[in-house]
C-alpha cells in the first residue's frame, strides 16, 4: 500500500480541520435555535391570553409562553397550543398587571421612544401610557381608556388594530368592538386619533407625536377633507352677481336664512341691499334656488323676502361599530334624516337564529341580547324609502361579520395555608349561572365542594373564599353542576396546583 506523501498528509490535516469546523458552527447554530425554543415564561392559572385572531384564552391550569424561531410566540396549556402571533400579551386578572412578550415601543409626552424586548411586565395600569407593538397594531394603557364620543369605555387596557384604510379593531377581555369609522381614543393625559396615528398630549392637545415614524406604517387612511371648489360656472356666477350688487357675504346671510322670512330694506342705512331691481333668481354654489322679490324702498318701508330651499337635504345611514360580549352585540349606528325620507331603518341579524328590529332613528346604538357565546353572525343594516311617487324601495347600507365572545368566567387559586385554599372566581356578568359548585380534589379523590356565591361572583372583584384541606401533593378546584335557564351546562373549567 502506497504511503503518503508529506504535501498529502498536511492536505489532509487542513481539510480535517476544516470539516471540524463546519461542524462546530452547524452544533452551535443547532443549540441557538434549540435555545430559542427552550426559552418559556410561566403563566398562572386564569391568565388570560389573545390567541393571533383576538379569541380570548383562559388558561385553566399553568401553561407557558414560548417563542419560535425568533417569530411568533405560542402558549401551551396541557395538551393544547395556541399561536399569539408576533406579540404576546398576558393580562392576570388576580395581581390586576400584564405581561407582554415581543419587541415592543413606548412613546412618552416628550416624543422619546423606549425599545422593550422579550418580557416586559406592567403592574401599575392605572398610569397612562402607550405602546406601538407591529405595523399599525397598538396598546393603550389607562384607568380609563374611552373614545371621543363616548360610545365605547375600557379600563386597564386596550389592544388597538387598524387595516390599511382605517377602520379599527378595539378589544381586551372585557370588549371586542370594531368600527368602520375613523376613532379618536383619550386617557386623561392623551389623545390618540387612531385612524392618522397621531398621539396628541396636554390639555390643549397641542403637542402632536406621528407614531407612523416609529418602525413605519403601512396605513393608507387618507383624511377627507371639503375643498373649495370654483369652477367655471361658478365664476360666471359670481360675476353676474357681482354686477347685480351682491357679494360674498350677503350670499352667505342668504344662505343662513334658508328656509325662513326675511326682512331688507334700502335708503335709510338701518339695513342692506340684496337686490332693488325687481324679482331675481339666484343660484348660490351649492344649487340652492332662493326667489327675491324687493321694490326700490327709498322712503323706509319694509318688504318682505321669501327663501326658500329646493335642494333635498342630505340623508345617510351607517354601521358604526359592533362591541360584543359573550350573549350580545352593541350596534352602533348614525341615521341622517331631515326630510324623514326613510320609512323604516331596521336592523337584521343572522345566525344560529334571525332577529329584525327597527331601529329609532334619533338613537344611535341598540343593544341585542339573548345571543349564544363564541357564535358568529352576520350584522346588516337596511332601509325602506319612500320615494317622490310615494313608492317605497328597500334597501342594504352595511354588513358586518361579529363573533360573540367565548364565557369570560375563570376560577384562580391564590394563596395556600396550613389548612385551607383560598381562591377568586369570577362569573361572565353576561352568561350569569342559576346555579353551580366548586369542588375540590385532592389527589384525585373529591374532598369537599361549596355552593357558588353568585352576587359576589358576578361582582368586579369576583367572589373570593377558601376551603379546608389536610394534605394532599395535587390541589383541583373545578366548577361544577352549572346551569342555565333552567339548563345544564356543560363548562370544563378548573384551576390547580402542585405542592412537592
Amino acid at each position: 500500500m502506497r504511503s503518503l506523501s508529506k504535501e498529502n498528509k498536511q492536505e489532509f490535516i487542513v481539510f480535517a480541520i476544516v470539516v471540524i469546523l463546519i461542524i462546530s458552527v452547524i452544533v452551535i447554530a443547532i443549540q441557538a435555535v434549540m435555545g430559542i425554543e427552550k426559552k418559556e415564561y410561566e403563566i398562572t392559572s386564569g391568565t388570560i391570553t389573545f390567541d393571533k385572531e383576538y379569541e380570548i384564552i383562559e388558561t385553566e391550569i399553568e401553561g407557558k409562553i414560548f417563542q419560535k424561531l425568533k417569530k411568533d410566540y405560542y402558549l401551551k396549556e396541557g395538551n393544547e397550543e395556541y399561536n399569539l402571533g408576533n406579540v404576546a400579551i398576558c393580562y392576570n386578572q388576580t395581581r390586576n398587571k400584564l405581561n407582554i412578550y415581543g419587541d415592543t415601543f413606548e412613546v412618552v409626552k416628550s416624543g422619546e421612544v423606549t425599545k422593550y424586548i422579550d418580557e416586559n411586565e406592567i403592574t401599575n395600569l392605572s398610569q397612562d401610557r402607550l405602546f406601538k407593538l407591529e405595523d399599525r397594531k397598538y396598546l393603550v394603557i389607562g384607568k380609563n381608556i374611552k373614545n371621543d364620543t363616548e360610545t365605547i369605555s375600557a379600563r386597564n387596557f386596550l389592544i388597538v388594530e387598524l387595516d390599511k384604510i382605517g377602520n379599527t379593531l378595539l378589544v381586551n377581555h372585557e370588549i371586542n368592538t370594531k368600527t368602520i369609522n375613523p376613532i379618536k381614543l383619550q386617557t386623561s393625559s392623551f389623545e390618540f386619533d387612531v385612524a392618522n396615528e397621531k398621539l396628541l398630549f396636554g390639555e390643549e392637545l397641542r403637542a402632536e407625536i406621528d407614531l407612523k415614524r416609529i418602525i413605519g406604517s403601512t396605513n393608507e387612511y387618507k383624511e377627507i377633507r371639503i375643498a373649495d371648489n370654483k369652477n367655471k360656472d361658478n365664476t360666471e356666477v359670481e360675476e353676474k352677481n357681482e354686477e347685480k350688487g351682491i357679494d360674498d357675504e350677503s350670499l352667505s346671510q342668504i344662505s343662513d336664512a334658508i328656509g325662513v322670512y326675511i326682512n331688507n330694506n334700502k335708503g335709510n342705512g338701518s339695513g342692506q341691499v340684496i337686490n332693488n331691481q325687481g324679482g331675481t333668481s339666484i343660484q348660490t354654489p351649492n344649487s340652492t334656488n332662493i326667489q327675491i322679490n324687493n321694490n326700490d324702498n327709498s322712503s323706509g318701508n319694509q318688504t318682505q323676502t321669501k327663501v326658500q330651499n329646493a335642494t333635498p337635504l342630505a340623508k345617510s345611514i351607517n354601521l358604526r361599530g359592533v362591541g360584543v360580549s359573550s350573549t350580545t352585540l352593541n350596534v352602533e349606528y348614525a341615521i341622517l334624516d331631515a326630510e324623514n325620507k326613510y320609512q323604516t331603518v331596521y336592523l337584521d341579524i343572522q345566525g344560529d337564529v334571525q332577529k329584525t328590529v327597527a331601529l329609532d332613528k334619533t338613537k344611535n346604538n341598540y343593544l341585542v341580547t339573548d345571543l349564544k357565546p363564541n357564535t358568529e353572525y352576520k350584522v346588516t343594516i337596511g332601509y325602506k324609502e319612500i320615494l317622490k311617487d310615494s313608492s317605497v324601495v328597500d334597501g342594504i347600507e352595511d354588513t358586518m361579520i361579529v363573533r360573540t365572545s367565548k364565557i369570560l368566567d375563570n376560577i384562580a387559586i391564590t394563596k395556600l395555608s396550613k389548612s385551607r385554599i383560598y381562591f377568586t372566581y369570577k362569573m361572565d356578568p353576561n352568561f350569569v349561572y342559576d346555579t353551580g359548585k366548586i369542588v375540590l380534589y385532592i389527589d384525585g379523590e373529591k374532598q369537599d365542594e361549596i355552593e357558588i356565591d353568585t352576587d359576589a361572583a358576578i361582582s368586579s372583584a369576583g367572589w373570593q373564599t377558601s376551603v379546608e384541606y389536610t394534605y394532599g401533593s395535587e390541589i383541583v378546584l373545578r366548577v361544577e353542576d352549572l346551569t342555565y335557564e333552567g339548563k345544564k351546562v356543560n363548562r370544563d373549567l378548573q384551576t390547580k396546583v402542585k405542592i412537592y
